[in-house]
């Protein structure tokens, strides 16, 4: 199952009042800005994320993997500078509730969904359900390009993160 399956509800393009009241538990914003995710990933302990290249060579994407696995530990990471990965998803959690991040890198069509530690306990299946998010994204682009993954742990984010 993927992890935006697993909200009881979906807003495309929340109106500014909404978004202003701040995610709502089980509900998933979509079509939104990546400076609203920005907003709340800092405040956050990231568990997992993966990072899916569309548009790239296998000689492009052993280079991006090596950058991205060798970035130094400094006060910032940021992920749009980081290669130009297409797509990241992000799995993070706070001491209550669990957040989904998902970035379009390439446009503002981003997500960010927050579910309820009481409903969802088992943080390894919320980890399956992120990857399986991975791979659909993967495999909706493996058509028309040879797509790929790559899965980031807490080690690849130190600082301050823009995604």
């Amino acid at each position: 199952m993927r992890i935006r399956d697993l909200f009881q509800e979906r807003i495309e393009s929340p109106d500014d009042e909404r978004l202003m009241k701040g995610l709502e538990e089980n509900v998933i914003y979509e079509h939104i800005s990546v400076t609203y995710l920005n907003g709340f990933i800092n405040y956050c302990n990231i568990l997992r994320g993966y990072m899916i290249q569309v548009y790239s060579d296998d000689d492009q994407w052993e280079v991006m993997c090596k950058n991205i696995d060798n970035l130094p530990v400094t006060f910032h990471t940021n992920i749009s500078d980081s290669e130009n990965f297409d797509y990241v998803v992000i799995l993070a959690e706070t001491e209550n509730y669990w957040y989904f991040f998902d970035n379009d890198c390439d446009g503002s069509c981003c997500s960010i969904g927050m579910l309820s530690k009481d409903k969802y306990r088992c943080k390894n299946y919320l980890l399956g359900c992120l990857k399986e998010e991975a791979e659909n994204i993967s495999e909706y682009f493996e058509n028309s390009s040879k797509s790929k993954l790559k899965e980031l742990t807490s080690a690849h984010f130190s600082g301050w993160i823009t995604l």
